[in-house]
């Protein structure tokens, strides 16, 4: 009877997280949420949400400076995103309300991450070649790497191997380091043109990356061994984000004509690519709120790099969620005079 009890409590916990109504993956609960940013010129960029399988689209903070990487911290239910011309990270309630600056005075800025289990904010500065971190409410920024960057862009952690990736258009390389900056590493150096967007699966043991300049999708070990190729013939292809739990990844494609851009997903084994949302005007960066289902009284939600974790019971007295994020912080700075005044100049 006990064990029953605490099954029907579970089974009310899930319906009051995740909401009542059809299975998983219908298309009246999708299973979550994309937010992405849209860089749109100087003043008139967005942040904007859709379900994953793109209805239900929608402006969620409008009036931004060119927006670029995104995270969303699910369990908070807050939005924090950087906007580069205005020199800010910032951050807001999860329906775009309450937007707050968190750090100012930061330079022209690009990827964004979080690591929620210390509290912290990372993201790279292009302009003044850094990348640094801060609390969450913006206080006690701490410089971590500040020499040997070029155009560091997207930032990704792997908070459990204690590692931090980044991507450098300058330099073309993907690297990591310590959580604290200390031990930089390269770890792929070649076998792509301009890489851009970056994503973990520390589970799975991979990182994942866009490739702006040959149009491509690939992923390696983390390590930087076993480099693939997974997706091709993609126009400009920017942040990307993985649902490790469903098999997928998401990311945008900026385009070059106007309200060429797009959302796409597949599998993360680059097959069945699909358009998920078209005629965007200027899309960067990309994450993924993702949304808790019951499975046989069990609650799985996703972690930090989209992987299901199951929130159990023990002896019938105690239930629990975890909740996670999965964040896709990049900007674009395309290789080549044109690409860099196209998205600078306008």
């Amino acid at each position: 009877m006990r064990r029953l009890s605490v099954v029907i409590l579970l089974a009310a916990a899930v319906m009051l997280v995740g909401g009542a109504g059809p299975p998983h993956g219908t298309s009246a609960d999708p299973g979550g949420k994309m937010y992405w940013t849209d860089w749109t010129g100087s003043a008139d960029g967005k942040i904007r949400r859709a379900n994953l399988d793109g209805s239900g689209t929608e402006d969620v903070v409008t009036g931004l400076g060119c927006p670029k990487g995104i995270a969303v911290d699910v369990a908070g239910a807050k939005l924090y995103y950087a906007v580069s011309c205005a020199q800010v990270i910032r951050r807001a309630d999860i329906d775009g309300t309450d937007e707050e600056d968190l750090v100012t005075g930061l330079g022209n800025l690009y990827g964004l991450a979080l690591d929620l289990a210390s509290g912290k904010v990372y993201w790279t500065a292009m302009s003044t070649w850094k990348i640094q971190r801060a609390n969450l409410d913006g206080s006690n920024v701490e410089d971590l790497v500040t020499t040997g960057l070029a155009v560091p862009l997207y930032i990704a952690l792997d908070v459990g191997g204690g590692k931090m990736y980044w991507t450098d258009q300058g330099s073309d390389k993907i690297r990591r380091a310590n959580l604290d900056g200390s031990g930089v590493e390269d770890v792929v150096t070649s076998g792509f043109g301009h890489a851009y967007g970056l994503a973990l699966d520390p589970s799975g043991g991979k990182m994942y990356w866009t490739d702006d300049e040959d149009g491509n999708i690939q992923r390696a070990s983390l390590d930087g061994s076993g480099v693939e190729v997974l997706v091709t013939g993609l126009s400009h292809p920017d942040g990307i984000a993985l649902d490790v739990g469903r098999g997928k990844m998401q990311w945008v494609e900026w385009g070059v004509e106007p309200s060429a851009g797009k959302i796409k997903r597949a599998n993360l084994d680059g097959s069945d690519v699909e358009n998920v949302l078209t005629g965007l005007t200027d899309p960067a960066s990309i994450a993924l709120a993702l949304s808790p289902s019951a499975v046989g009284g069990i609650a799985e939600l996703p972690d930090a790099a989209g992987r299901p974790l199951e929130a159990q019971h023990s002896s019938g007295t105690d239930v629990g969620f975890m909740a996670a994020v999965v964040a896709a912080g990049v900007v674009a700075l395309a290789g080549g005079a044109w690409y860099a005044r196209r998205r600078w100049l306008r």
